[in-house]
């Protein structure tokens, strides 16, 4: 009689668990992409209401001045240059500061 030779072992997860967590990347991808969504409006409204809403409440209505980009911007310089030192990260490229 032919001895019968035993079946080859799993490598992978069941079809269970498989959909499981195929079920479950797709509700992280669903959360991540709406959190993107929603920062990248965040920006918009920002540049929105910086660059075409506070210059025509100011008077300027057919665009602001070119001296007031280089106010906005140099503010965002001042406040990013603020965060580089105050906050403790050193960041995962920059060696450790001291």
């Amino acid at each position: 009689m032919a001895a019968s030779s035993p079946l080859p072992a799993r490598s992978g997860p069941g079809p269970k668990a498989f959909l499981t967590l195929l079920v479950l990347a797709a509700a992280v991808g669903v959360v991540v992409s709406l959190a993107a969504w929603g920062f990248l409006e965040l920006i918009h409204q920002i540049q929105v209401g910086l660059f075409t809403d506070l210059p025509e409440e100011l008077g300027y209505h057919h665009g602001a001045p070119s001296w007031f980009y280089v106010v906005v911007l140099g503010l965002a310089g001042l406040l990013t240059a603020a965060a580089i030192v105050r906050l403790p990260a050193t960041g995962a490229m920059c060696p450790p500061r001291g």
